[in-house]
C-alpha cells in the first residue's frame, strides 16, 4: 500500500529518542516564537523526571494554514512534523558555532499544526505513559 509514512506518538519529552527523518506526532506547550526563523519553541516538562527538553519546530511550510492563536505564548498545540539535524549557527566571521544552552533541543520540521482544543493535560499524561508501558511490554527485546 503506497501513501505516507505513519507518525509515531511520542511525548516531547521522548523526542531525543528519535533521529533525523522520523515523522512524529507530539503535544507541546508554545514558550515562544521566533518570527525571524518562523520557529516555535515548545515544552512540556512530563514526566517530571525528565530532562529540560525544548522542541524547536519550523512552521515555515504551515504558516498559512494555522492560526495566530496557535503560535501564542501557552498555547497547546499538536504536532506532526519530521525529526531535522540541530540547526547550526553561523557567526560574523563566517564559521560554524554550535549553541550553547541549559536544556536538550530537538528540532522538527512541522507539516501539520492544529490546536489540543479543550486539554486536559492529567488525562493525556496518563494515556501517554499507559501507551509507553503497553509499548514496552510488546516490543521484542
Amino acid at each position: 500500500m503506497n501513501g505516507p509514512l505513519a507518525s509515531h506518538l511520542v511525548l516531547l519529552s521522548d523526542l531525543t529518542e528519535w533521529k533525523p527523518g522520523d515523522k512524529v506526532r507530539f503535544l507541546g506547550c508554545v514558550e515562544t516564537y521566533d518570527t525571524r526563523t518562523g520557529t516555535l519553541i515548545m515544552k512540556h516538562f512530563f514526566p517530571k523526571s525528565a530532562p529540560l527538553i525544548f522542541a524547536y519546530v519550523d512552521i515555515n511550510l504551515v504558516l498559512e494554514t494555522i492560526k495566530s492563536s496557535d503560535m501564542q505564548v501557552g498555547a497547546w498545540v499538536n504536532v506532526i512534523g519530521c525529526i531535522t539535524s540541530s540547526t547550526d549557527i553561523i557567526a560574523e566571521n563566517g564559521k560554524k558555532v554550535e549553541a550553547k544552552s541549559n536544556h536538550e533541543k530537538v528540532h522538527v520540521q512541522s507539516t501539520i499544526l492544529w490546536p489540543a482544543g479543550e486539554l486536559q493535560l492529567d488525562v493525556y499524561e496518563k494515556a501517554m505513559e499507559k501507551r509507553k508501558r503497553i509499548e514496552a511490554l510488546m516490543s521484542p527485546k
